[in-house]
């Protein structure tokens, strides 16, 4: 049985994402205020703002800290999240493909997303820091 985990990277790449989109989103909303004069909504914009990233860091905390993906002889799982919890079991038989991408800001961090395929549906596991590798003869060990 193989399992990987997100790495601590991610925390990074999350982070660093979220520092970058939302002052954008500040920054445009306060440009918009102001050209229409509506600026007594400026501060109910930032408080949303920093609810929303608040929420978004914890988000990819527990993303982090609780996700892991497992390969064994007979199936995989996936398995996300703390408060909303998910578990996906998809067995070996019915995997289609298995590949791993990633992005410019990704790359920028060294991470991968893995895709696991079936015929139904498509789950992504981003964070990962080495190669999956599916080795059938080995999973069993």
């Amino acid at each position: 049985m193989k399992t990987y985990r997100v790495s601590k990277r991610y925390l990074g790449y999350r982070v660093a994402l979220a520092s970058s989109l939302y002052p954008l989103v500040v920054l445009i909303t306060y440009l918009l205020l102001q050209e229409f004069k509506y600026m007594q909504y400026f501060p109910l914009v930032v408080g949303g703002c920093l609810f929303c990233l608040c929420c978004d860091l914890g988000q990819a905390f527990f993303y982090w800290r609780y996700a892991t993906l497992t390969f064994s002889a007979e199936k995989v799982t996936v398995t996300k999240g703390k408060l909303f919890y998910s578990h996906a079991q998809i067995p070996l038989e019915k995997l289609f493909l298995l590949s791993e991408s990633t992005n410019l800001y990704l790359a920028l961090f060294a991470l991968k997303k893995v895709n696991l395929q079936t015929v139904a549906q498509t789950l992504t596991f981003a964070g990962l820091d080495q190669d999956v590798k599916l080795d059938l003869r080995k999973l069993g060990e």
